[in-house]
């Protein structure tokens, strides 16, 4: 048949370029099944049909909203024509986009993702699909998963598989992998849903060679707190994730599964070139001069753990004071629900270096400016801890030890410099003590204990 045209029992006209029916009768001439073929039709052909289908697919077809053309649809199905049965049935899917579910008032996240550029060669029966599809130059729209909606795609393929029941869905992704700005995600995924929990049971295994931290940061869910969400964003920056892994097993209504028993979330990662400043612009008062420790070429492993984050075994330099060597470096949010950032810092270097960076931290300006003036020559240990609360960054703690040995410092200006230093430097944001100090001054040796 050309130039064909179905017409519903409500008269809504469905016109075809190109199809073929073919019907089987048994002897007394009554039809018991068929098999029927349609060259292509737009999915915008189909919107005035579905105001015939029950309201809840109505609504939800309304809602996505589905354009792009299937080809080579063929379906075979046997019974009555008054009481059809699908057998089986095969199509090719190209250029396919649909808009996400509406996610009404709340932050849950949409329903349903939205997706364009997608191309598919599917087969099924009544209760399953399976096929290969293909993104190319799309996107995934997912309001309330992502807090940057909209995920670019260069390029994606998987092989799908779907079964339904009235009661189940699932939907498995094998083989799988996703390209978005120049970084390859392989992954494997399996989702199955319920009456009892629409939001579903998710397993998510991924891993990349190489992604960018910027990238990764946008890849963090909404679900995670919004202050944990923009310190990572703000505070990493520049840098590389290497041998990236990523798994996802539990009720997704649960997510991030912060006990154990409820389900497991774990992001980890070999960090390169990393910029991480402790304590990012965004975070500091308008007023405050200077900056909080920043840690540039950082190395190091990055783990997200259910409602946590740890990175340990770093390497890395001090921007403001590069000649120091960090021999511990470690930073902790242990839980992102509260999420209070702490870091420990062990190193040495060029005394000098350490009082110029804490000259021009925010921790001067707390103190008096009582350094302003502080010079030093020699090398020094340096034991540092920050206690930083996202959301009230300016309760930020600092406790610092700098551990003197044989230095020459001098505290003010006028004042005498000292000689063959030994003891403890002590700072926090109440000030600075001398500890336990012993030094050369006025020909002889000399025994400080002070606070400033």
């Amino acid at each position: 048949m050309q130039h064909a045209q179905l017409v519903s029992e409500q008269g809504q006209p469905w016109p075809l370029q190109q199809a073929s029916l073919e019907l089987q009768r048994a002897a007394s001439g009554e039809i018991t099944g068929g098999q029927a073929q349609v060259d292509a039709f737009d999915l915008t052909q189909l919107h005035s049909w579905m105001e015939e289908a029950p309201a809840t697919w109505m609504s939800n077809w309304q809602q996505a909203a589905p354009q792009g053309r299937v080809q080579q649809l063929q379906w075979r199905w046997t019974g009555p024509a008054s009481q059809p049965v699908l057998q089986d049935w095969k199509a090719q899917l190209v250029g396919v986009s649909w808009q996400p579910g509406a996610t009404g008032k709340t932050q849950a996240p949409a329903p349903w993702p939205g997706l364009s550029g997608l191309s598919a060669e599917l087969s099924g029966t009544g209760q399953a699909i399976k096929g290969q599809v293909r993104v190319n130059h799309g996107q995934l729209n997912w309001p309330g998963f992502w807090e940057e909606g909209r995920q670019s795609i260069t390029a994606l393929k998987a092989d799908l598989s779907v079964q339904h029941t009235p009661e189940q869905w699932r939907i498995t992704a094998r083989q799988a992998e996703w390209v978005s700005e120049g970084s390859k995600v392989d992954f494997d995924l399996d989702w199955r849903n319920s009456p009892q929990d629409p939001a579903g049971h998710l397993e998510l295994n991924a891993s990349a060679a190489q992604i960018g931290t910027r990238q990764l940061a946008r890849w963090l869910p909404q679900s995670l707190s919004a202050a944990a969400r923009l310190y990572v964003k703000g505070a990493v920056s520049d840098g590389q994730v290497h041998a990236a892994k990523a798994r996802v097993f539990g009720p997704l209504a649960k997510f991030p599964f912060k006990h154990a028993s409820e389900g497991e979330f774990r992001i980890s990662g070999q960090l390169s070139g990393v910029r991480y400043a402790t304590v990012p612009k965004h975070l500091m008062a308008s007023d405050s001069r200077g900056e909080w420790p920043v840690f540039q070429n950082l190395s190091g492993e990055l783990v997200f753990d259910r409602a946590a984050v740890k990175l340990s075994k770093v390497k890395a330099r001090l921007a403001q004071a590069p000649n120091i060597a960090w021999s511990v470096l470690e930073a902790e949010i242990k839980d992102l629900g509260q999420a209070i950032v702490s870091i420990r810092a062990e190193g040495r270097g060029p005394l000098n270096e350490a009082l110029n960076f804490l000259k021009k931290s925010p921790l001067n300006d707390m103190t008096d400016r009582v350094m302003d003036n502080a010079r030093a020559q020699g090398l020094a240990d340096y034991r540092m801890s920050v206690s930083i609360p996202i959301e009230k960054a300016e309760n930020t703690q600092v406790n610092g030890n700098i551990l003197l040995a044989n230095n020459e410092l001098s505290l003010a200006r006028g004042a005498p410099t000292l000689g063959r230093v030994r003891g403890g430097l002590r700072f926090t944001a109440d000030g600075f003590d001398l500890v336990g100090v012993t030094a050369a001054a006025w020909g002889g040796e000399v025994k400080i204990d002070a606070k400033g």
